[in-house]
């Protein structure tokens, strides 16, 4: 077997994409992308192609790892490896692999998200050298009214306002890649609420509302701008990604008809 990498950006979008697809195909979540959805997430995300790898074996594409790149940090994501190549070393190569590319784009950390319950990837990050730092929950919001009536917000927020209260407040607690300002900004869409010095902002591109994302809420404040937002949009289902399963804002998406669709490990380790 030859097996050896090659840059992503060696590959045209559209085969990166049926690349992933294949792999990801019965996966516990298998995400499945388009070329337009996979090259928005990728520019949503930091994700540098000349960084990210695909594993060749013997001439034909086995898996992918897509890099982001943030200054010294750097993440792993969609990753992937086709049924007919696995456990044959493509998945350690292709880590090992995005090691080297961090290192060479300036990283000295980096990190990934796994789901709870897959327990070969946890196997193989762990055994990489990654440590488990904290669950996170991925929740979801059926379309539909909340079951209470809400404090009428006391303004809108357009676009350029939503982003500036993210850059002025924050959402609390530590956020994953996936709500860090560089990713927040790239969201389609934002708008948001506010309610006395808390904020909620909210993507809405005419589909699922996310992200969804709380910035100097509290128990009052929180649940109260999440009923607010579901009375303006009761068509729309919505996602909420990576609360931390200790932080307070767990709860208040719950009590809002928010349910846990499934949980995260986020690892990280030093390069």
């Amino acid at each position: 077997m030859a097996l050896h990498l090659i840059p992503a950006s060696a590959y045209p979008v559209d085969e990166l994409t049926g690349l992933y697809n294949l792999a990801r195909a019965d996966y516990l979540l298998p995400m499945q992308m388009t070329p337009e959805t996979f090259a928005a997430y990728a520019a949503r995300y930091s994700v540098d192609f000349s960084a990210s790898l695909v594993a060749e074996w013997d001439g034909n594409a086995a898996g992918l790892a897509l890099l982001g790149l943030r200054g010294e940090r750097a993440w792993i994501t969609r990753m992937g490896v086709i049924r007919e190549a696995r456990q044959a070393g493509v998945g350690r190569m292709l880590v090992e692999g995005l090691f080297a590319s961090a290192r060479v784009g300036g990283a000295a950390e980096i990190q990934l998200e796994v789901i709870r319950e897959n327990a070969i990837g946890l196997r193989l990050f762990r055994s990489c050298g990654f440590t488990p730092v904290r669950h996170l929950l991925v929740l979801e919001r059926a379309a539909g009214y909340p079951a209470a009536l809400a404090v009428v917000p006391d303004q809108t927020l357009t676009t350029p306002e939503a982003v500036a209260r993210l850059e002025a407040s924050g959402i609390g607690y530590q956020p994953s890649w996936l709500e860090e300002l560089p990713s927040l900004r790239r969201a389609r869409r934002l708008a948001g609420l506010v309610l006395g010095g808390a904020a909620l902002i909210y993507g809405d591109d005419g589909g699922r509302l996310s992200p969804v994302v709380l910035c100097n809420a509290d128990e009052v404040t929180g649940p109260a701008l999440l009923i607010a937002l579901h009375e303006r949009l009761p068509e729309r289902p919505a996602l909420k990604e990576n609360v931390p399963d200790n932080d307070p804002q767990a709860g208040w998406f719950a009590v809002t008809g928010y349910q846990v669709a499934f949980e995260r490990v986020e690892l990280r380790r030093a390069l």
